[in-house]
C-alpha cells in the first residue's frame, strides 16, 4: 500500500507500526507500558508519545529514523510506506549478518547525511530514503565509503539542479 493520503490515517499507521516494532524489539506481547518504553527509546518524552498513541500528532522524521534504526526496520516502513514502495532494500535479504546490516545502514545514513547537509538540508524523507537506498546498494556491491559518497553526492547534485525549484 502506498503512503496513506489522510493525515488521520497516516498517524494511525505510523503509531501502529511503531508499537508493533517496539513490541517485537523488546520481545513483549502486552501493549501495557509500551508508551513509556517508546518514550525512552525515542527520547521524545511520554507526553509526545501519548499524542502519537491518541493519533493527535506523529513523530518528527529524525525520531522515526532513530526508532527505525533501533527496531531494525526502515524509516519508510515506520512512516507508512510498505517496504515494496520504499527504495531502501533490506541487506538482510541478501544474506548479510546482523552486524553487517547495521554497519551498512549506519554507513549509508552517514553518507546521506553528509551529502544532504551540503546540498539540501531541508530534504524530504522520501529523498533521504532514495539516497539511503542508493548508498546501501553501492555498499553492498563492495564500494568503499568515499566512492559511495562521490556517487550519491553527484546524483543528489544533479537531481537538485534538475528540480523545478532550482529555477532552471
Amino acid at each position: 500500500m502506498p503512503r496513506p493520503t489522510s493525515d488521520a490515517e497516516e498517524r494511525r499507521i505510523i503509531w501502529e507500526r511503531i508499537l508493533e516494532s517496539a513490541l517485537k524489539h523488546h520481545e513483549r506481547d502486552k501493549v501495557y507500558g509500551m508508551q513509556k518504553v517508546i518514550a525512552t527509546d525515542s527520547g521524545a518524552g511520554e507526553a509526545a508519545v501519548s499524542k502519537w498513541a491518541k493519533l493527535k500528532s506523529k513523530p518528527e522524521e529524525g525520531t522515526i529514523r532513530k526508532l527505525a534504526e533501533l527496531y531494525g526496520v526502515s524509516s519508510a516502513y515506520l512512516s507508512g510506506f510498505d517496504e515494496a514502495d520504499s527504495e531502501v532494500r533490506s541487506p538482510a535479504a541478501a544474506g548479510y549478518t546482523v552486524d553487517q546490516v547495521r554497519d551498512i545502514r549506519l554507513t549509508a545514513m552517514e553518507i546521506v547525511e553528509r551529502v544532504l547537509r551540503r546540498l539540501n538540508p531541508h530534504a524530504e524523507l522520501t529523498e533521504v530514503l532514495r539516497y539511503a537506498g542508493r548508498a546501501m546498494e553501492l555498499l553492498e556491491q563492495g564500494k568503499d565509503r568515499d566512492a559511495v559518497y562521490g556517487v550519491v553526492f553527484q546524483e543528489a547534485e544533479e537531481a537538485l539542479e534538475n528540480s523545478p525549484s532550482s529555477g532552471q
